[in-house]
């Protein structure tokens, strides 16, 4: 779906739901910034993060970020069966498969059976295959049901109605993204032609494909060299054509053994009368039930459908402005709830850097990220439970958040970052420094234990926003210091052996000096200077006391 129905739709069917204007505004503003919120609106001039609390999750990728990553190469393990690092397919999912595919094909219970072909050239189907197929998006998947009764978990909150927003792009992109998952996959998100319009007459007419000029009538992303391609992410290959209400098509699914037809204008509909019914229990205290729809009046679903079928444009922008002219002018049983202001997708960012940093955590900003991370959680909780797909980021991990003093005989601490260029110069990079004040780490234990102790292997991540998604310290090649960067790029030299500083064994306990040393280089880090390095030494530079938090 488009704007025209996360923002104008959105608003309307929680006005119909019992919602006052100014609630139904950033619950619609909320479901349309869904598709606005990338890196792009999260990080500042200097990749940090605007938000310095707590580390917001991207609720989209723009294509261009896209683009950037499939040449990306922290991105890409060969070891792995897709190409991709299993870390930042973990990310892909958490952006698509949380917010706009959500997953509904798995359990005993699962509808679907996979009927597409089992062997291609450099490919079979295997249970990484079938985890792919499992993530399907479907309507009404206890998944569904199990986000909106949530969302009774949250009603003292303040952010709400951002996270009531979330949820209806979630709920609404079900009905528009059914047979599609949100993760790269040729067997399930493939589409072969012909892809073939359906009128409401019965007359059909084949979709045309290209990359512009005369006689396009639709885009699609070419193929790609890899069975995991972005291509194969989510719909890509169908172009919009889920996006547009108007739209009815059929058309030949990999993984399916006869073609799929799809009906937007009916979808649509019964989208809008979910979102509708989902609001209305979130109101009453009610619980939701899946396959259960608000009832509507004539007057109501002849004008929805009105809204829905007739404005046959591809243009989002021209059905957001039909749609506010008739939320205008119009009643809908009565009522004239007039249209939602228009949609600014930086309002809500611009509000936060205008306001001081004491009120900032009052914004729709603030709210809208806090609801975000908060639906990420869920969602990853139940994928973990009831499908045994893990999106976290580090899975199955104990953490420890701590700081960390040093035994040098200077009170300094792993503090704040500062950007610099490795020795190669070029892209500057966030490197820790000794400093009078300290930073708040997390010591994620990758080896399985759920306490630290002497022999156990952890990751560092910075709880430094300004870092932003560069957040792992690692030992490298490319500088005498120590610096930040992605997440799973080089496993052996982002890992640190612990050990205590008086060679005893067993468990680390808060108030314990430590060494910390890197898997692949054994050198301990050191505050031998401003900039964290390492040494092979085990002077008291390398020694650090452990605090917990």
């Amino acid at each position: 779906m488009e704007i025209d129905m996360h923002y104008q739709a959105t608003y309307l069917a929680a006005r119909l739901a019992g919602f006052d204007k100014p609630q139904a505004t950033t619950i619609a503003h909320a479901a349309q910034y869904v598709d606005e919120s990338d890196m792009s609106r999260l990080q500042d001039k200097d990749a940090g993060f605007w938000i310095r609390d707590f580390k917001p999750h991207p609720t989209v990728q723009s294509t261009n970020e896209l683009i950037r990553d499939t040449v990306n190469l922290w991105k890409w393990d060969s070891s792995t069966r897709t190409g991709w690092s299993e870390a930042y397919l973990r990310h892909l999912r958490r952006v698509w498969a949380c917010f706009h595919f959500l997953p509904g094909n798995y359990g005993p219970d699962a509808p679907f059976s996979y009927e597409g072909p089992t062997e291609a050239r450099g490919w079979r189907y295997d249970d990484q295959c079938a985890e792919e197929f499992s993530m399907l998006c479907l309507t009404n998947s206890p998944l569904v049901a199990n986000m909106v009764n949530d969302l009774l978990n949250h009603q003292d909150q303040p952010y709400l109605p951002h996270l009531i927003g979330v949820r209806m792009h979630v709920l609404a992109d079900t009905w528009a993204h059914t047979y599609f998952a949100g993760t790269p996959s040729w067997c399930v998100n493939e589409a072969d032609n012909p892809v073939t319009r359906v009128f409401p007459d019965g007359s059909t007419a084949e979709i045309k494909w290209g990359p512009g000029g005369q006689g396009r009538e639709e885009f699609s992303p070419g193929t790609s060299l890899s069975y995991w391609g972005m291509p194969f992410l989510g719909h890509g290959r169908m172009g919009h054509l889920p996006d547009y209400p108007f739209m009815r098509y059929m058309y030949p699914a990999k993984w399916s053994g006869q073609p799929i037809f799809k009906n937007n204008p009916r979808d649509y509909l019964n989208g809008m009368g979910q979102m509708i019914q989902a609001m209305r229990c979130v109101l009453t205290g009610q619980p939701f039930v899946i396959n259960q729809y608000a009832p509507l009046s004539e007057d109501v679903t002849f004008k929805i459908n009105a809204l829905i079928q007739m404005l046959e444009n591809t243009d989002a922008s021209v059905r957001t402005r039909k749609w506010a002219e008739a939320l205008d002018s119009w009643t809908f049983d009565g009522q004239c709830f007039g249209a939602p202001p228009p949609f600014r997708a930086d309002a809500w960012l611009d509000e936060y850097k205008r306001t001081a940093l004491e009120n900032q955590p009052g914004t729709d900003y603030y709210r809208f990220n806090q609801a975000a991370v908060r639906h990420v959680q869920l969602v990853g909780d139940v994928l973990r439970t009831d499908a045994a797909i893990t999106i976290q980021e580090n899975p199955n991990c104990a953490v420890q958040r701590v700081q960390l003093a040093s035994r040098s005989g200077r009170p300094v601490y792993i503090g704040p970052m500062s950007r610099s260029s490795t020795l190669l110069g070029g892209i500057k990079y966030c490197f820790p420094r000794a400093a009078t004040s300290p930073i708040s780490l997390q010591l994620v234990m990758v080896d399985g234990r759920q306490a630290l102790e002497t022999g156990g292997l952890v990751k560092i991540i910075t709880e430094e926003s300004a870092v932003g998604p560069e957040d792992c310290l690692g030992d490298w090649r490319t500088s005498d210091s120590l610096y930040y960067y992605y997440d799973g790029y080089a496993p052996t030299r982002q890992s640190w052996l612990l050990e205590k500083a008086d060679g005893s064994k067993g468990p680390i306990r808060s108030g314990d000096a430590i060494r910390l040393r890197n898997q692949e280089t054994t050198k301990a880090i050191s505050c031998g200077r401003e900039w964290l390095s390492t040494s092979s030494g085990t002077s008291a530079d390398t020694e650090w006391v452990i605090h917990y938090l």
